[in-house]
Order: structure tokens, then C-alpha cells, then sequence
């Protein structure tokens, strides 16, 4: 799995990056899972963590919208598969 690394705010996630809209892998989803993951604040009730969050989720705004769309693709690929057994 590609771990998700923070630099300074900016964020890098080759898997999710290098993504061309394919077959999403379980790799896959795990990297979208740990860039949200990675996204969270350390202390949920701070008024610094909170900006920080939210700056941070400005910043990664392209990141977070292409692993928003690997788990839609991945839930369609679950739903397929569902559609499939249950005939």
C-alpha cells in the first residue's frame, strides 16, 4: 500500500494520483481510506486543529475529489458483483 505522506500541508498519494479512472484494487482503496484518515486532526476539539483541517482539505482539494471518486467506483464495483450473485 502507497502510505499517505503529509509534507508540510501538501499531501502525496501516488496511488490515488497515478488513478486513471480503472479497476479500483483493494491497495487502491486502502490509499483513499489513510488520505482521509491523514486529513483528521490530532485533537478533534481544537480551534487550531479545526482551521488546520480545513486549510488542509483546501490545499489537497484535487486529491480528495479523485479519492471521493475511487470509492464511488469502488461501491459500483461491489454493486455489480451483488447484482450478479443475487440473479
Amino acid at each position: 500500500m502507497s502510505k499517505t505522506t503529509v509534507t508540510g500541508k501538501k499531501i502525496c498519494n501516488n496511488d490515488i494520483e497515478k488513478w486513471d479512472n480503472g479497476f479500483v484494487s483493494r491497495k487502491l482503496l486502502e490509499s483513499a481510506l489513510d488520505l482521509f484518515i491523514s486529513l483528521e486532526p490530532k485533537v478533534q476539539s481544537s480551534l487550531t486543529s479545526n482551521e488546520e483541517y480545513k486549510s488542509n482539505c483546501e490545499l489537497n482539494k484535487d486529491l480528495i475529489e479523485k479519492a471521493e471518486q475511487i470509492l464511488v467506483e469502488y461501491g459500483m464495483q461491489i454493486s455489480v458483483l451483488s447484482q450478479k450473485d443475487s440473479r
